[in-house]
């Protein structure tokens, strides 16, 4: 995911939302930003894929020729674009769940620091093999590690894990990703 410049720039920003998250307000941005970011990724994924495949398909049913159009090219051209749809929603949701796997790798790491299985400070792995998976943000989760209970660490990791499942099962992006800010900025 780092390779490019966009990709890089996106991580950046979903990796801080947590600490970003102190208030009601600033959890819906961060679901709509989550979500916008999914979004844009999915439209720059399918853009020219969708405009080559109706292309295609206008020309194979005779449009810009002279004459009469097939009787099913309406629905030909209402298929195409149902499965383009499609095609869009499912890169979102991808889109989506990759984000949700970078917010676990947050918390998987400040749960490290709470459980001492690892020093922040220090980029080598535990005796265990354990390391950071972000080192470039060590301050931040040992910050992060000192200011929560493991016990909520794992309820932020529990909500994680229940919007992706919110997402599986068709939940509106945004409403999942706005139950989940609210989760991950308090856990109970």
């Amino acid at each position: 995911m780092a390779r490019s410049e966009d990709a890089r720039t996106a991580r950046q920003q979903i990796m801080a939302i947590p600490g970003s998250l102190n208030s009601v307000g600033a959890c819906l941005r961060a679901a709509a930003t989550i979500v916008e970011l999914a979004t844009a990724q999915a439209d720059r994924s399918t853009g020219e894929i969708d405009a080559r495949e109706l292309a295609e398909l206008k020309e194979a049913l005779g449009y810009g020729t002279k004459g009469a159009r097939p009787k099913q090219a309406t629905a030909a051209l209402k298929e195409l674009e149902d499965q383009q749809k499609a095609r869009a929603k499912r890169l979102q949701r991808d889109a989506l769940d990759r984000v949700l796997t970078e917010l676990t790798t947050w918390y998987r790491d400040v749960l490290t620091v709470q459980l001492q299985a690892v020093d922040p400070a220090s980029s080598q792995p535990s005796a265990e093999g354990l390391g950071l998976i972000n080192t470039e943000m060590h301050a931040e989760i040992a910050q992060a590690a000192c200011s929560a209970t493991a016990e909520q660490t794992l309820r932020r990791v529990d909500a994680i894990l229940a919007a992706r499942d919110a997402l599986e099962h068709s939940v509106a992006p945004l409403l999942a990703m706005e139950a989940l800010m609210l989760n991950l900025a308090d856990p109970g």
